[in-house]
């Protein structure tokens, strides 16, 4: 499984990134520095968490509060298994 994260590093977010790696050991994992509030993970190259697409209209301008590396974790699992 690759796991990759795209992180606001001004926002200090790569302590977070760095986190919710933590629930992926076996995963093969690249972190990306990114801008203005950005958080998404992607699982083997689909896009399972974006923080504008999950914050509602807050998210969609980065005003909402950025969920806990485990609350993300969460809602991957969600995804994926939706996906099947």
């Amino acid at each position: 499984m690759n796991v990759r994260i795209k992180y606001c590093q001004p926002c200090g977010y790569r302590r977070y990134a760095e986190e919710l790696a933590g629930h992926y050991p076996d995963a093969e994992l690249s972190f990306v520095p990114g801008f203005f509030g950005v958080f998404k993970v992607w699982i083997d190259d689909r896009l399972v968490f974006d923080r504008y697409q999950t914050g509602g209209v807050l998210g969609r301008v980065g005003l909402n509060r950025l969920p806990t590396p485990a609350e993300i974790h969460d809602h991957i699992r969600r995804e994926l298994e939706v996906a099947g």
